[in-house]
C-alpha cells in the first residue's frame, strides 16, 4: 500500500469480510480503531457497501454524531472534465485499485449546468467517475456541434447558438446505454438513494429553482411527479447563451440553466440539506464533510466594451461570481474550514478555456493534473479523504 494511505490509519483487529458480517457483530466497538485514522488499509467492495446499509436501514439514533456527506459541482461547460478529474483522484485515494462510486459516499449531490449533468450521472444513474468521464466526452461532442454556431464577436448578443435536439438525443442515448427507458423519471423511489438536485432558472421569473430526485416541500409536486431525466438535464444545461428553454410538466413551466444565479450551487446545497436531513436545527451538528468542486479558476478579466462582446462578458461574469460565491460561503461559515469539514477544489487557468470548446479536453486534463499533483492540494485531499471514510469506520460501533 502507498505510504500516503499508511500514514492515514492503522487497523487494530480483523476487518469484517462483508456488510452482513459487520452489522451482525454487536461486540465490535469504536475501540477497534486507533484515533486519528480514517482510510481503511484493505478496502473491499463489501466494506464500501456498508455505506448504503448505514444510510438506509440504521435509525438516526444509531448514526454517528457527524454523518452527513455533501457534494457540490459548479457549472462550466466542457470544463466539467476538470471537476471530474478532481473527483476521480479523491475516489482513487480511497481505493486506487477499485475506486468507489461517489453515490456510495455522498448523501446529496447538487450541481448547476454541466455540473448538474454530472450530478445526475453520478447520483441518479449511480455511475462511477470513469464511466461519467467516458459519457461526458461523448455528450459534449454532441452538445457543441458547430454546424449552427455563430462565432463570438464584439457585436455578439446573448442568444441560443446550439441545437437542443442534439442535447436531448445525447441524454436519451445515455439512458438507453444504462438499460433505462429514455423517458425514465428523475424522481428516485429507491429506499436508499443518493439524493440529487440541479439548479435551474425559471424562464418567467428569472429566479433560481431546484429540480430534485426527492420530494421537497418548497418545490412543485407536479414537476416532481412528471419530470423526466432528459428534461432535467436539458433544463439545467439550457444556458440562454447556447440552448432554448425546456418545458416540463402539464402546466408548461419553462426553465433555463441556473448558471447566472447559482453557477456555484453550494448555498443551494446547504439549504437543501438543511430542509432534507437536519433534525437538530443546526446542519453543522450533522455535517461530516462538504466538498465543493469548481470547473477552473479564471484569470481573464474583461477589459472594456470595445474589446469584449456581450456573450463573452456574460460568461466572464459567471466565472467570477462562481469564485466569489465560494469566498462568501467560506466567510459565512469559517468554522467549517477550521474543523476540516469544508473543502473547495478548483484548478487555476482551466477557467480561461471557453466552455464550448470540447477540442480543448487535452489542455483541461493537463492543467488539472498539474493542479492535483501539487503538494498543497494533495495534503488537502488526504485530509478530505479521512473525513469521507470516517463514516465507514464509525458505523461499526453499531
Amino acid at each position: 500500500m502507498d505510504e500516503k494511505f499508511q500514514l492515514c490509519t492503522d487497523w487494530v483487529g480483523d476487518i469484517p469480510d462483508s456488510a452482513s458480517e459487520a452489522v451482525s457483530q454487536p461486540d465490535v466497538t469504536i475501540s477497534n480503531f486507533q484515533e486519528g485514522g480514517s482510510v481503511l488499509p484493505n478496502t473491499t467492495t463489501d466494506q464500501l457497501n456498508l455505506l448504503s446499509v448505514e444510510r438506509g436501514s440504521v435509525s438516526p439514533k444509531a448514526r454517528p454524531a457527524k454523518w452527513l456527506h455533501l457534494l457540490s459541482i459548479d457549472g462550466g461547460g466542457v470544463r466539467g472534465l476538470s471537476a471530474l478529474c478532481i473527483l476521480r483522484k479523491l475516489m482513487e485515494f480511497i481505493d486506487p485499485e477499485n475506486p468507489p462510486k461517489p453515490c456510495d459516499y455522498f448523501d446529496m449531490i447538487g450541481g448547476t449546468s454541466t455540473g448538474g449533468l454530472i450530478a445526475v450521472m453520478l447520483g441518479r444513474l449511480e455511475m462511477s467517475v470513469d464511466e461519467c468521464i467516458e459519457q461526458y466526452l461523448i455528450l459534449q461532442d454532441k452538445l457543441f456541434r458547430r454546424s449552427q454556431h455563430r462565432p463570438v464577436t464584439a457585436r455578439s448578443t446573448v442568444r441560443p447558438h446550439y441545437d437542443h435536439v442534439a442535447l436531448e438525443q445525447g441524454v436519451k442515448d445515455l439512458l438507453r446505454s444504462r438499460g433505462l427507458a429514455e423517458d425514465t423519471l428523475f424522481r428516485n423511489t429507491n429506499e436508499i438513494p443518493c439524493k440529487v438536485f440541479v439548479c435551474v432558472t425559471s424562464a418567467g421569473s428569472a429566479m433560481t429553482k431546484v429540480l430534485a430526485s426527492y420530494y421537497r416541500r418548497r418545490g412543485s409536486a407536479e414537476v416532481y411527479r412528471e419530470a423526466k431525466i432528459w428534461e432535467v438535464v436539458r433544463a439545467t444545461s439550457a444556458a440562454s447563451t447556447f440552448f432554448e428553454p425546456v418545458t416540463i410538466g402539464r402546466s408548461g413551466r419553462r426553465y433555463l440553466d441556473g448558471g447566472t444565479g447559482a453557477n456555484n450551487p453550494v448555498f443551494v446545497l446547504w439549504r437543501e440539506a438543511y430542509d432534507t436531513f437536519c433534525q437538530s436545527g443546526r446542519l453543522e451538528d450533522d455535517l461530516n464533510c462538504l466538498i465543493s468542486i469548481g470547473c477552473g479558476i479564471k484569470s481573464f478579466k474583461p477589459s472594456g466594451e470595445n474589446d469584449v462582446g456581450q456573450l463573452t462578458k456574460t460568461l466572464a461574469i459567471i466565472a467570477t461570481e462562481t469564485e466569489e460565491t465560494a469566498r462568501r460561503f467560506l466567510d459565512s461559515r469559517p468554522k467549517l474550514y477550521d474543523t476540516g469539514t469544508y473543502y473547495r477544489f478548483s484548478a487555476p487557468s482551466v477557467g480561461d478555456i471557453s466552455i464550448d470548446r470540447p477540442e480543448e479536453k487535452g489542455v483541461i486534463f493537463q492543467l488539472t493534473d498539474h493542479y492535483i499533483d501539487s503538494k498543497e492540494v494533495q495534503d488537502r485531499m488526504l485530509l478530505c479523504i479521512q473525513k469521507l471514510v470516517q463514516r465507514v469506520r464509525t458505523f461499526w460501533y453499531h
